[in-house]
């Protein structure tokens, strides 16, 4: 579990990291609205996965927490995309990589879930 988590938070900074540059194409009127609510999204989601892997008793929530932000991220990039802030080719990386990262998360999710055995 302490491996899953740490590649997630990993791979999520990295996409935030990728995707940071790609504000400064948003029209002026988008980045105090749009931007910054991705960015947010991504700072919270950030917040959970770290809060998932520190504090153990929080561990369900933060994660389903963080579930929840990736799927607000997923639309708020499509929204990117239809009004053409974006381009088809970089929202295709972003939806493989949120994909990808969904797929850690619902492991670390069932891993955290189960009961822990006892030696």
């Amino acid at each position: 579990m302490e491996r899953d988590s740490l590649i997630l938070y990993a791979k999520a900074e990295a996409l935030f990291f990728q995707v940071y540059p790609a504000f400064k194409n948003y029209p002026k009127s988008e980045k105090f609205a749009l931007c910054a609510h991705i960015k947010s999204c991504f700072v919270n989601l950030l917040e959970r996965l770290g809060l998932a892997k520190m504090v153990p008793s929080k561990r369900k929530t933060a994660l389903q927490e963080a579930a929840a932000y990736m799927n607000n991220l997923v639309t708020l990039f499509r929204l990117s995309r239809s009004e053409r802030y974006i381009s088809a080719g970089f929202f295709a990386q972003i939806d493989l990589k949120i994909t990808e990262l969904k797929k850690i998360l619902i492991g670390f999710m069932k891993s955290a879930s189960r009961p822990r055995q006892t030696p």
